[in-house]
C-alpha cells in the first residue's frame, strides 16, 4: 500500500510511531573512549517530554 497524505484526515488505524527525546551530550555515556555519566539534571523526564510535545508540536496525547 502506498502512503497517501490525504488518509491522515480520515484517519489511519494501526499506524503507531514513537520518538526518543534527548538533549545534546547523550553520546558521552555511549562512546567507547572517555566514557562518563550524564547528569541527572541533563536527562529528559517523562513529564518534560510530554509538555514539550504538547507545546512545540501542538500534539494531543491519548493516554
Amino acid at each position: 500500500m502506498k502512503y497517501d497524505p490525504s488518509l491522515i484526515v480520515k484517519g489511519i488505524f494501526g499506524m503507531d510511531f514513537y520518538v526518543v527525546l534527548g538533549r545534546a551530550g547523550r553520546r558521552v555515556s555511549q562512546r567507547k573512549r572517555c566514557r562518563s555519566r550524564v547528569g541527572v539534571q541533563h536527562k529528559v523526564t517523562k513529564e518534560e517530554a510530554k509538555r514539550w510535545f504538547q507545546d512545540e508540536m501542538k500534539g494531543i496525547l491519548l493516554n
